[in-house]
């Protein structure tokens, strides 16, 4: 018997706020194309031609764009997409202290995420085993740790897309949406959910800092809620906001057998 597993939704609401950050980002980007020198203006435009052209197309409403996008959001580990309206973090202009507005963030509920703790342990002969120089394929990663952390909710702001800044992006545990610690490299702004506080996070992106400044520049969606998928999915030990894996640390963590 063939087991179908059902697709995950796409609101209208949800391609429609897609379509407006498209147009609102070709908009951008041809005010800082104007404002260059025209002699730079033509090396900026063959940089950014490719995303230009796929923000026309989904900002024209192309159908077979659009029939796309949606085919890519719904093969993603995603079981459901919103669009829900949220506190955001702003600096005010005036005052330069900590300010807050709601604003609307495109929503995906991930499948339910493993976390690993792996470390590298040696497999090589053990005449190589002190060598001076390592050779990779005497090293395997192993895994010391799973951990069945459940399904996330991954929350991205309509501002993130036109913004460098890094606090924006929201990352929170279906199982338990009010704790602080919602991953290894994650954290809410506050341990008081009721606060808007709450939701100015803080991140240790890693390696992942310089990805998600193109998605940012790119506006590209689906990317995005992939590369935030894999995302909530990595433990480093050696981040600066890791706290270790356990139960304590992560109330809705379940361990896994390894």
């Amino acid at each position: 018997m063939i087991k179908i597993v059902p697709r995950a939704t796409i609101p209208d609401e949800f391609v429609d706020l897609i379509v407006d950050i498209s147009v609102k980002k070709v908009k951008a980007i041809q005010l800082e194309v104007d404002a260059m020198d025209p002699y730079w203006r033509q090396f900026h435009l063959k940089k950014v031609g490719t995303t230009i052209s796929r923000l026309i197309s989904i900002a024209r409403r192309d159908p077979q764009v659009i029939d796309q996008l949606k085919t890519t959001l719904r093969s993603l580990p995603y079981v459901d997409y919103e669009v829900i309206e949220k506190p955001i973090y702003r600096q005010n202009q005036v005052t330069y202290e900590d300010d807050w507005m709601d604003t609307l963030y495109l929503y995906g509920l991930t499948k339910p995420v493993t976390v690993e703790n792996t470390q590298s342990q040696y497999i090589g002969p053990k005449s190589r085993l002190h060598a001076r120089i390592r050779r990779p394929e005497d090293y395997a990663e192993v895994v010391k740790e799973r951990w069945d952390m459940g399904p996330y909710q991954i929350y991205l702001p309509v501002e993130a897309f036109f913004s460098s800044i890094a606090s924006l992006w929201q990352f929170i545990p279906d199982r338990m949406p009010t704790v602080w610690a919602r991953t290894p490299h994650h954290k809410a702004g506050s341990h008081n959910a009721s606060e808007p506080k709450f939701w100015k996070a803080e991140t240790c992106w890693g390696s992942f800092g310089s990805v998600m400044t193109t998605l940012q520049a790119d506006a590209d969606i689906p990317e995005t809620f992939r590369t935030l998928y894999f995302y909530v999915t990595r433990y480093n030990p050696g981040s600066v906001y890791s706290l270790k894996v356990s139960q304590e640390a992560y109330p809705f963590a379940r361990p896994l057998p390894v």
